[in-house]
């Protein structure tokens, strides 16, 4: 299935989001990079992983995260709500987390659940269910776009509206790649463009962005 596979690419290639909306992603990840070292350092929030004694306390450690991810990706007047973290016994096998999109997020009521495997709550190291839970509160995120163009909430004169359009569309007429076709499934823009996020994220959360005084202290630490 070459051929067919490759003409599902190059239809996925057609469906590709606005310079605008990537520029959202880019300025909105840094900022909540910068608020989650000020709120949940990576060494403190070790801290609370390790002490949780139950893996519904790190699902609510993670969902505490979603709440302050979906804030920081606020746009204008949209206020984004935050899915909750669900531990999830069944997920397909290839997946470490999943949320379920369909028409029925499309009324004003709780975002999807970000489903978290349970294997992953059980690791010593917090970073791969954060990536996950972070990968899908995006997914999440762009199904409210979808929701605020439903409802009519954004005006069509908005940066982002036609890509809110289209995520209204994808979900209206059920165009999704399913994960069974892997290799497709993240040739899909959506999945390309947080795949590439959760990516970045994880790597400036482990390495901050300088600051301004760290900045100035590496000036005058130089020799000339």
């Amino acid at each position: 299935f070459e051929d067919e596979v490759a003409t599902l690419h190059n239809v996925l290639d057609t469906l590709d989001y606005s310079p605008d909306l990537y520029d959202w992603l880019h300025d909105r990840r840094q900022d909540f990079v910068k608020i989650l070292n000020k709120q949940f350092p990576l060494k403190s929030l070790k801290k609370e992983w390790d002490g949780a004694g139950q893996l519904e306390d790190r699902a609510a450690l993670l969902e505490k995260v979603a709440r302050l991810q979906s804030k920081t990706y606020q746009v204008d007047a949209i206020a984004f709500l935050p899915s909750r973290v669900v531990i999830d016994t069944k997920a397909h096998a290839t997946l470490q987390g999943y949320i379920i999109v369909n028409a029925s997020v499309l009324t004003p009521s709780q975002p999807p659940d970000i489903h978290v495997k349970e294997r992953l709550l059980k690791e010593d190291d917090p970073a791969m269910p954060l990536k996950t839970v972070f990968h899908e509160q995006l997914h999440a995120l762009f199904a409210q776009l979808a929701t605020a163009t439903h409802l009519g909430m954004m005006p069509k004169n908005h940066k982002l509206h036609d890509d809110a359009q289209l995520q209204r569309s994808k979900i209206l007429y059920s165009a999704r790649v399913p994960s069974t076709l892997f290799e497709s499934y993240t040739y899909q823009p959506e999945e390309r463009a947080v795949r590439t996020q959760h990516e970045l994220f994880l790597n400036e959360f482990a390495a901050p962005l300088p600051t301004v005084k760290d900045v100035i202290k590496d000036i005058f630490r130089l020799k000339f």
